[in-house]
């Protein structure tokens, strides 16, 4: 089940969901 998030919060999450398929690890914070 996908929690509720917010507009932000889904655009950072599919952020770090792309670099993670492209480079293979998360974005440094």
């Amino acid at each position: 089940m996908k929690p509720n998030l917010t507009r932000r919060q889904e655009e950072i999450l599919d952020f770090i969901k792309q670099a993670v398929r492209e480079k293979g690890y998360p974005p440094s914070v």
